[in-house]
């Protein structure tokens, strides 16, 4: 029986990538418009091999590192590591996956990770990293010593340098901040797509149905980035189909309800029942904040001017 080298075990999945291959390395939360710059450098990389083109590929960390170090203050994602590869293919890395990130995995001294990881396991021709990236032991690893480590062991290392908007750092931080915010349309400029949601359809109260606005309760995973409450103009992925979407988040006061909820409005749909099916979520705009209304028909005319409202949006 073959013995599992200590680094396999950091692997996830049990597919590693190929060897001799181009590797983005990152905590790629949101595959924002920088972690998109470090792909297209791992592309351009690999092209560049001799005496042929290699592969190239992305390995992300799994559980967010914050989530090992500080349990009760637990990082919220912009994206699940399924939501990662699929964006992260499509920019076209042909392999994606993740290091199992466990205080064992972070034990590792900078020169452990690189050889024992990078060279012993991986066998990597080349990494990309980013300007901040660290590693490492108590994050004693840097872009220094991991090019110093490249000489060493003889494999490339390419840094990013960091992509800006509006003159600040684009990072999943400043993401994060954003969309707490209700700021998605600067969010979306960051990530270079509107931001999206997932999750199953659950049965609600009913109330949307009632009003003639029947809505869909999305359940999104805990772990998962919610923007701040209000009434956002989005649209919604059904299938192959797309539709335009008033999407609530927040607690219908207006009914005495004060735990918070995401009930999406699906314009102009007349399909199948929704229920336990999987919704993909976009945000466009925030159009208002939550309000509590002095009777259900001042709420209905609202929804209406709401709907309104997004429909000419759609249409500039």
């Amino acid at each position: 029986m073959n013995k599992v080298s200590k680094a396999e075990q950091f692997l996830i999945q049990n597919n590693p990538p190929p060897q001799n291959a181009i590797l983005a390395l990152g905590i790629f939360d949101g595959v924002h418009l920088g972690h998109q710059k470090l792909m297209r450098m791992a592309i351009a990389a690999a092209k560049d091999c001799l005496p042929h083109p290699c592969s190239t590929g992305a390995l992300s960390f799994w559980p967010h590192p914050q989530n090992v170090f500080t349990p009760d203050d637990p990082a919220v994602q912009l994206t699940f590591p399924d939501e990662q590869a699929e964006l992260i293919k499509a920019l076209g890395i042909d392999y994606f996956g993740c290091f199992h990130f466990t205080k064992e995995f972070a034990a590792l001294t900078p020169r452990e990770f690189a050889a024992q990881v990078l060279v012993e396991q991986l066998a990597v021709a080349g990494v990309v990293i980013g300007f901040n990236f660290r590693y490492g032991r108590n994050n004693t690893g840097n872009c220094q010593t991991l090019l110093e480590a490249g000489r060493e062991f003889g494999f490339r290392v390419l840094v990013c340098d960091p992509v800006k908007y509006q003159g600040q750092v684009i990072s999943s931080t400043r993401i994060r901040t954003e969309l707490s915010a209700g700021n998605v349309e600067l969010a979306g400029a960051l990530l270079g797509r509107p931001y999206f949601l997932k999750g199953r359809v659950a049965r609600g109260f009913g109330r949307g149905k009632q009003l003639g606005f029947p809505t869909a309760n999305l359940l999104v995973p805990q772990a998962r980035l919610i923007p701040a409450s209000g009434v956002y103009a989005g649209r919604v992925r059904i299938a192959e189909a797309e539709y335009l979407a008033a999407i609530f988040v927040g607690a219908p006061m207006t009914f005495g309800q004060f735990s918070s909820s995401v009930e999406v409005f699906i314009i102009d749909y007349n399909g199948a029942d929704l229920y336990g099916s999987e919704l993909q979520v976009s945000f466009i705009r925030r159009l208002r904040s939550v309000a509590k209304f002095a009777s259900v028909e001042e709420l209905v005319a609202q929804i209406q001017r709401d709907v309104e409202q997004i429909k000419e949006l759609a249409a500039e």
